[in-house]
């Protein structure tokens, strides 16, 4: 089973959270495990949710075609290079993204 970042506009409805989903302030929306029908998906798009992780065989993967539309497979910490890409330059940003990242390693 592979764990893929997919656009929301790829996800299919009951597919599974493979991580929590949160809006941009942080505030938990979804827990992991969560089934997402039609109606739920719908709604995370309406909270401006661009992205989730969920849980997808590689059988999955290829009857739903969804090759093209995986963003990219997450890894610990991959997220959070994306949201500090721009302020890496900075040592004291450099030093909480890199903490951060350690701690996600722990935790999974």
């Amino acid at each position: 089973m592979a764990i893929l970042l997919l656009k929301l506009s790829a996800v299919k409805p009951n597919m599974i959270l493979a991580r929590p989903v949160k809006n941009t302030l942080g505030v938990f929306c979804l827990k992991t495990g969560a089934v997402l029908p039609e109606k739920k998906i719908k709604i995370l798009k309406s909270w401006g949710i661009p992205e989730v992780s969920v849980n997808l065989s590689k059988k999955d993967k290829r009857n739903a075609g969804l090759e093209l539309s995986v963003k990219k497979k997450m890894s610990p910490g991959s997220h959070l290079e994306e949201k500090f890409s721009e302020v890496l330059s900075d040592p004291v940003m450099a030093e909480i993204m890199r903490v951060a990242c350690k701690r996600l390693k722990k935790t999974d």
